[in-house]
């Protein structure tokens, strides 16, 4: 159980929860509240949404809650564990407007260490009678009551960024949260001025797959080089989805995007695949999700295909590679990444 869990399930003890309550992206699975009369779950995150699917609670993978909660008694609150960034949690906060009734009861429950205590401030614009109400393990919950009236909509808190490419711009679209918003950053940059150096043995035409896609940035810039690929996006956040599917609109990119939460789940083969793949998780630093994404690579990768990625320098994924009989060669570095191609 996770600390903000445990915290959760100590204001039950404490009976300073309401009879019912709406969860928006709990770290655990059902089973870690077994107490509590859940209405409802919203989670962005993909993978943690299908370990809620078959839990028998209305549940929902999106950016925000329905337009029309399902019914509800009177004695209700909504539990928002606090994401990881500012903006992620006002753009949460945002789209509460017009979903739930004014004068509900909020409480934010996170770590000490992804800032937390600075959430009175900002739950200040959102709600009244904002007051910390418990601390323990580390973590703090905060309350208040909802003044947000107005329904706001996922336009109201998009926005759009370029990048100039050559002669031409790209439109990118951003997202609260989402990696890398309104900017290139650093490891894309290489991975991307690798790849275009070495453009000539690049497959150009069949299907490609950029995996941990973010807003669509890799697909935007490579559909541009190889505009006859057809491309697949997936991430497992709800709001990386929505800005790669706005970006593939705004470069009329031929492809799709969908969510994945692990990449056992990814079929198909592909001719070419590229990854500025995920390391953190939440706060947390983790490789599990590129170890895993590896292992499958023998069954993603089609024959003559490619696998290009970048990685911060002291990941050894060229082990990971290796034990899974797949050949890797480092084709770029710099002072804190490194770019891989990697074959069968």
């Amino acid at each position: 159980m996770h600390n903000e869990s445990a915290l959760l399930m100590r204001l039950h003890q404490q009976q300073l929860l309401p009879s019912s309550v709406l969860l928006i992206n709990p770290p655990d699975n059902p089973a870690v509240y077994p107490r509590l009369n859940i209405t409802g779950v919203l989670h962005d995150n993909f993978q943690n949404y299908r370990g809620w699917e078959q839990s028998g609670v209305p549940t929902w993978f999106a950016c925000h809650l329905p337009d029309q909660l399902p019914d509800h008694p009177d004695d209700f609150c909504i539990i928002l564990f606090l994401p990881k960034g500012k903006q992620r949690l006002l753009a949460q906060l945002q789209l509460l407007g017009g979903r739930v009734a004014p004068g509900t009861r909020l409480i934010v429950i996170g770590a000490i260490d992804n800032g937390i205590k600075s959430t009175g401030k900002k739950l200040d614009h959102y709600c009244l009678q904002v007051r910390k109400i418990d601390a323990a393990r580390h973590c703090q919950a905060w309350s208040g009551l909802l003044d947000v009236r107005e329904l706001t909509s996922l336009e109201d808190v998009t926005d759009s960024w370029s990048l100039q490419l050559n002669s031409a711009a790209l439109d990118i679209a951003g997202l609260p949260g989402v990696f890398a918003d309104g900017r290139l950053d650093s490891g894309s940059q290489l991975l991307l001025d690798t790849i275009t150096a070495n453009r000539g043995d690049i497959p150009a035409t069949g299907s490609a797959l950029d995996f941990g896609s973010g807003s669509g940035v890799l697909s935007a810039v490579l559909c541009r080089h190889f505009p006859k690929l057809e491309y697949t996006a997936v991430d497992n956040d709800a709001f990386a989805i929505q800005a790669a599917r706005l970006t593939f609109q705004l470069n009329n990119i031929t492809g799709t995007v969908s969510a994945t939460g692990h990449p056992d789940d990814l079929s198909g083969q592909y001719q070419l695949i590229i990854s500025n793949p995920p390391f953190h998780q939440g706060i947390a630093q983790t490789t599990a999700i590129t170890q895993a994404f590896i292992q499958r690579l023998p069954a993603l990768v089609a024959a003559n295909g490619q696998t290009w990625l970048v990685a911060n320098r002291f990941l050894n994924y060229e082990d990971d590679c290796q034990r899974c009989g797949l050949k890797v060669s480092r084709k770029a570095e710099n002072n804190a990444y490194k770019v891989l191609l990697i074959t069968r």
